[in-house]
């Protein structure tokens, strides 16, 4: 009777769902009897989630099916990495190359009928993840572990963290001479231009000057030699301290006109058709805790005009293209930036625009008192 129940019992096998994990992925292995474990003790693998090329974790679960404690030899091959112990205690482990060996150490080790629990962690290379496979517990195979045949599951690359792009490069938008030794520069803005700090205007390689973001894309590069060619670049500054660089261009400064040379021909006299309509406001706004103040110049629009000259204080300040500079409205309104100007301070203003090939007399000059 005795002996009957005893080969009960070993012919009995435990049937349990495994949960496999990989990568961070569930996989469901169904389990088997082995009607062959002869030895009375069981194993069960389990991974833990959220594995990667560098670590992974898991335990194995040694059960006494015989209802009494037992020693166990439990071995298998990782695909790659270092087996780390997580219970030195109660088990000894080694490892030759790929294979790893557990044994019990003391009577805490033993297999015990409701399970010794057996953490561990795999310390993979970054190439793949490292798994546990070909399992064995006394000749047995554990329940939960693959037989190692199975195609390794690639590894995803790392990547890195998106890097913000920088500004987009500025282009030369018209730049022109205004005279014998002065040019006008201008410039399409770089995107987003809300993050632009400041552009850099280069000429013949050195920096010239330079003009915060937010104000108009346009500067006058003064005191110039006589018909002479000049190279400009414009760089985009934006807040983080990326750039970009326009592209070269090249501007030539007139002739210098000689009022005792009989061949030059006097410039043509205004043609009486000043701009319409001209109004001077003023207008400020704050920037990093400073006060900013504009002129606000408007004007009615005119048929054949090329461009527009602004003058403050008797010196060319801005020139503005058409038709770019209008409205809807049929009106030129734009902001002539002045920075911080003081509270008192008087600005005069006046234009004239460029039509058929010859200057218009300037409007009245107005002037503005800064409030």
């Amino acid at each position: 009777m005795y002996t009957s129940r005893i080969k009960k019992r070993l012919a009995v096998s435990c049937t349990a769902v495994v949960v496999l994990t990989t990568a961070g992925s569930i996989a469901y292995a169904a389990t088997h009897d082995n009607p062959e474990n002869q030895s009375g003790v069981s194993a069960e693998l389990r991974t833990d989630t959220g594995a990667s090329a560098w670590w992974a974790n898991g335990r194995f679960i040694v059960k006494s099916e015989s209802g009494a404690t037992g020693d166990w030899k439990l071995q298998f091959d990782l695909s790659a990495g270092t087996y780390q112990n997580n219970r030195p205690d109660i088990v000894d482990a080694k490892q030759e190359g790929k294979r790893v060996t557990l044994t019990p150490k003391g009577e805490g080790g033993k297999a015990q009928t409701w399970g010794t629990e057996i953490g561990f962690g795999l310390s993979g290379d970054g190439k793949q993840v490292p798994k546990v496979e070909g399992c064995s517990i006394n000749g047995t195979d554990v329940k939960g572990c693959s037989s190692g045949d199975e195609t390794p599951e690639p590894t995803p690359t790392p990547t890195d963290p998106e890097t913000p792009a920088g500004p987009t490069a500025p282009e030369n938008d018209r730049s022109f001479a205004m005279d014998h030794a002065s040019i006008h520069v201008m410039w399409k803005r770089s995107e987003p231009s809300a993050s632009i700090k400041e552009y850099e205007v280069y000429k013949d390689g050195a920096l010239a000057v330079t003009r915060a973001g937010n104000l108009s894309p346009m500067v006058n590069i003064l005191d110039l030699k006589p018909d002479t060619a000049y190279k400009f670049k414009v760089r985009a500054k934006d807040n983080a301290g990326k750039f970009a660089d326009s592209a070269e261009f090249e501007v030539r400064t007139l002739a210098e006109s000689k009022p005792d040379d009989p061949t030059t021909p006097p410039p043509p006299p205004g043609n009486g058709d000043s701009p319409a309509d001209f109004k001077v406001n003023q207008s400020s706004y704050s920037d990093a805790g400073r006060t900013l103040r504009n002129l606000d110049v408007e004007w009615k629009q005119q048929a054949g005009v090329e461009r527009f000259e602004v003058q403050v204080n008797g010196k060319t300040t801005t020139l503005y293209f058409a038709p770019d500079a209008f409205d809807k409205s049929g009106l030129v309104r734009q902001p002539l930036p002045i920075g911080e100007a003081k509270s008192g301070a008087s600005f005069k203003v006046k234009v004239r625009a460029w039509v058929n090939g010859h200057w218009s007399d300037f409007t009245n000059e107005q002037t503005v008192t800064i409030r």
